[in-house]
């Protein structure tokens, strides 16, 4: 696990080859967009955990189902 919020990983991921869960997006202040930048051709393998931000869109289905096209859209 690696938070979203940092602005260095200070490890060379390139040649990881599993899931990276990365919590800390949204209201902890990582942001989607940052993530490339972040961890570059590993990218492909984050798994960002975005609970607060999408459940604050709740209860209604439709506006979850909103907010999640948004942060995919980043």
């Amino acid at each position: 696990m690696i938070g979203g919020t940092h602005s260095s990983l200070g490890c060379d991921l390139s040649d990881f080859n599993g899931s990276l869960l990365v919590p800390g997006i949204g209201a902890q202040g990582g942001r989607m967009e940052d993530l490339p930048d972040l961890f570059g051709d590993a990218v492909r393998h984050v798994l960002p955990v975005v609970g607060r931000g999408v459940i604050s869109a709740g209860p209604d289905a439709a506006a979850l189902r909103a907010r999640v096209t948004e942060l995919l859209a980043t």
